[in-house]
């Protein structure tokens, strides 16, 4: 289970956001925390949703400049990898129910994003 802490550290907040957040984290009601995860999840996969785009977008860009030829394979590895390199930041996901975790919350909050 990915802790709200957890969360936190790895969002791309400032890093005084950061520590505000951790220092009250302990401190919230469930519905202050619950919103704070949400918050958290939707900065989280709004970040890795970019950093896909701009993967495909450089991707298009080479093959229509004739540099590389467009490899959707090539595409999805590096998909892949950026969601391994995101999984792995979270610090719990070293199962594979964890990385399931993390894939449905991604996929969730791009969804309803």
């Amino acid at each position: 289970m990915i802790t709200l802490k957890q969360l936190i550290t790895n969002t791309p907040f400032t890093q005084e956001v950061k520590q505000q957040a951790l220092q009250q984290a302990d401190s919230l009601s469930p519905d202050q925390k619950m919103a704070l995860e949400k918050l958290c999840w939707d900065t989280i996969s709004q970040e890795y949703n970019n950093k896909i785009n701009l993967i495909k977008e450089k991707a298009m860009t080479m093959s229509a400049l004739g540099e590389k030829p467009f490899s959707e394979e090539e595409v999805k590895q590096q998909e892949e990898a950026l969601f391994l390199e995101l999984a792995s930041k979270l610090e719990s996901a070293q199962s594979e129910e964890e990385l399931e975790e993390v894939r449905k919350r991604l996929a969730q909050e791009t969804t309803t994003s």
